[in-house]
């Protein structure tokens, strides 16, 4: 030990020339010998005698062996000491190479722990020989020593994965060839399942024999799982039922989806490459592109509704919203465009605000009529009183028929406002559209002017629709007034057609009405306007506002539906859509036109005092016995004091502090089976039917002439007798 266990061959002395001559040296006078450097350190330790030998392995020095004695040595240690001198230098060979090796596997353990892969090596047997670290990790072992001698049963992946594991080692093998890029699954000892991509190499002998393998992988978890979001982002932009493009910075188109095939009609060859121009309608302006692309200027993204224009030149609604992609290096890369058609919901949108729009105006008609219908009463009725009293040749009837004439025009006027809003409550009975269209058709025809042609194509079969015939007669000769005012300048074609649609299971049958002219057509502007009650294009004095309106209320009143077509200098074409019966009814004879009188005693109550009056007077002059009340609690007073007087309550529906529903109720309290009429000026409360419910015998609308007033007393009187004949005969 200490300085004298290593010398360099540089240094003086005994070992250094045994090392350099490559001889043995031996001498038992230590301390007198000159080659000694070292002299003091010799005398100090009482050194008497050396001996060195160089160690020789295959003509290369690997050392010396040298013996320091204080006593002498003789000629046989000597010689021991060269004889183990070759044994000794193998020796020295081998220490060396021992842990040569073992630093160099240390350094390639390390270099194998340093690297972000899984490693690992397995002999012709397919059990482990070696790994690295990240290898021991996902096997659940704490160093890579621990998996030396183990198999992949021992591991804790899958049965399936230890199966696939071993297959391609022993394909590796038997065939002496890599595989590369195996995709496959690998649960760790942790529980994480990866996906990993790995590689394996057959290991070779020194004579070339497998002798096993080496295998490598990584962690491509992240990498799949970024593909399977982008094969199911693909699929869904795919399979979406939306509109789908994305363009360059540019806007060139570089990819549609199938829906923008099937919305558009351009198929994806035709729309790469282009811009989306190739959908533009030109319904937009230069100013509404303006703002659109100010905003996609500033990477925001736009939201808004187009319409765009198909392959076929048809025009779609889009719900469309514009992004822009920002690429890594923070520029705009791409833009991409999500569209929704929406034409459906829009035709929908506008349906339902034209319904909201004519229930208010509804609404407003309703009340109006009901008012305006009162006056008519007492317009119709006291200037019925005045013809009845005057002569035919006087100069005051021919007055007074003008006076009737205006009204009736004035209680037409309101039937159409009533009509619109459906409010004007008919009954209605099986009607043969066919006749009652084809009867219209000789209407019109003596109406039209020659310049007018009139053609028509009416199926005789088609079937029949519960109706009220003069409503629907109204229908057709409104909309042939119509086409009459657009052909008057310059002539054309009238075209009436009548047809029955088989529309399958899920829907009822229906008849189809077109009404087609050639006229100057309805500018698109307006087109949503034209149902609106008095709104009209025509000059002032040449119409109310009222037909299409009265038309479309008649329509939906009837359970129909109507659209129309048309477009500048092209005409306009109507289609209507109604409900076929199910079932037959009989439709009621035709009312005769005399005015049948009585002398019954009959209450009549109104809160109006001039329909009180007028009602007093009219139902005197046809030999009636009349007890008015100026509202129902009036009413019910008089009745109570002389319940068996009346034979007949005439009320109205609509007055303050008890509606003529409640006073039926509380008079067949008293009486039951008291027959009564129940009036109204318009239908919103009360209809036909509620009024039966209600225990009404009769059910009038006003204005009311006094020839339908004295047919209704007769047949609620009339059912009286009846209802009493029977009980006589049951008792």
């Amino acid at each position: 030990d200490g300085r004298h266990s290593r010398f360099s061959l540089e240094s003086p002395g005994k070992i250094t020339a045994i090392a350099k001559k490559l001889k043995a040296h031996f001498t038992n006078k230590f301390v007198d010998d000159p080659s000694i450097s070292d002299q003091q350190w010799a005398k100090r330790e009482k050194i008497i005698a050396f001996a060195g030998h160089p160690l020789i392995v295959e003509n290369r020095l690997v050392g010396v062996i040298a013996l320091f004695s204080k006593k002498e040595l003789s000629e046989v240690t000597v010689d021991t000491l060269g004889a183990v001198a070759d044994e000794i230098a193998i020796g020295v060979v081998k220490k060396k190479s021992e842990v040569a090796l073992r630093e160099s596997r240390e350094m390639l353990q390390m270099v194998m722990d340093n690297i972000p892969q899984y490693i690992f090596w397995k002999d012709f047997n397919s059990v482990y020989k070696g790994c690295n670290k990240n290898f021991a990790k996902a096997a659940g072992a704490g160093a890579p020593e621990e998996i030396i001698g183990k198999s992949d049963f021992d591991m804790p992946w899958k049965k399936e994965e230890i199966d696939s594991y071993r297959e391609c080692d022993r394909r590796v093998m038997d065939t002496n060839a890599p595989e590369y890029h195996i995709v496959e699954t690998q649960r760790r000892a942790d529980g994480k399942n990866l996906w990993v991509n790995t590689n394996k190499v057959p290991l070779h002998d020194p004579d070339g024999k497998v002798i096993g393998i080496l295998g490598t992988y990584e962690d491509i978890t992240g990498q799949k799982q970024v593909e399977e979001e982008r094969a199911l982002l693909s699929a869904a932009i795919e399979q979406a039922a939306e509109l789908v493009i994305i363009t360059d910075s540019d806007e060139k188109i570089e990819y549609v989806n199938p829906a923008f095939e099937k919305i558009t009609g351009f198929s994806a060859d035709q729309a790469k490459g282009e811009t989306p121009r190739i959908i533009g309608s030109g319904k937009q302006g230069k100013e509404f592109y303006k703002k659109m692309w100010d905003k996609l200027f500033n990477r925001e993204v736009w939201s808004g509704r187009l319409v765009n224009k198909k392959n076929d030149g048809s025009f779609y609604d889009a719900e469309t919203t514009i992004s822009p992609i920002v690429d890594l290096s923070g520029k705009v890369g791409n833009y991409i465009c999500v569209q929704r058609d929406v034409t459906r919901e829009t035709q929908l949108e506008r349906q339902s605000r034209q319904s909201q729009k004519m229930e208010a105006i509804g609404v407003m008609a309703g009340g109006i009529a009901h008012d305006f219908n009162n006056i008519l009463s007492a317009i119709i009725g006291y200037t019925e009183l005045a013809i009845s009293d005057s002569k035919q040749e006087d100069a005051s009837y021919e007055n007074l028929t003008e006076v009737m004439n205006a009204a009736s025009r004035a209680k037409d006027i309101v039937r159409q406002i009533l009509t619109f809003s459906r409010r004007d409550e008919r009954e209605m009975s099986p009607v043969d559209l066919a006749h009652l269209i084809t009867q219209t058709i000789k209407l019109v025809r003596a109406s039209l002017p020659s310049t007018i042609e009139i053609h028509h194509s009416i199926d005789a079969d088609s079937g029949k629709m519960l109706a009220d015939p003069t409503l629907i007669q109204q229908v057709l000769l409104n909309l042939c007034a119509n086409a009459e005012h657009a052909m008057r300048e310059k002539g054309g074609k009238l075209e009436i057609k009548l047809s029955a649609q088989e529309t399958g299971a899920k829907e009822k049958r229906r008849l189809k009405l077109t009404v087609a002219d050639t006229g100057y057509g309805i500018e698109k502007k307006v087109m949503d306007k034209i149902f609106d009650p008095f709104f009209t294009t025509k000059p002032v004095g040449e119409g109310t506002g009222l037909g299409l309106a009265t038309v479309h209320g008649i329509v939906t009143g009837h359970g129909g539906a109507i659209s129309v077509y048309s477009a500048p200098d092209e005409g306009a074409t109507f289609t209507i859509y109604f409900p076929k019966a199910d079932g037959e009814k009989e439709r009621r004879s035709t009312e005769s036109e005399f005015i049948p009188k009585g002398d019954e005693s009959i209450l009549f109550v109104d809160d109006e005092a001039q329909l009180l009056n007028m009602g007093r007077q009219t139902l005197e002059r046809l030999g009636y016995k009349i007890t008015t009340a100026a509202n129902g609690h009036d009413a019910l007073d008089i009745f109570k004091t002389r319940p068996d007087k009346f034979d007949l309550v005439i009320t109205d529906q609509t007055m303050p502090g008890m509606t003529g529903a409640v006073l039926i109720a509380r008079l067949h309290e008293i009486r039951p089976g008291l027959p009564v009429i129940l009036c109204t000026g318009f239908g919103k409360s009360m209809t036909p039917e509620k009024a039966k419910a209600a225990g009404a015998r009769e059910y009038i609308l006003k204005p009311v002439l006094s020839r339908d007033l004295g047919l209704a007393i007769r047949r609620a009187l009339e059912r009286r007798k009846l209802l009493r004949r029977a009980g006589d005969k049951m008792l």
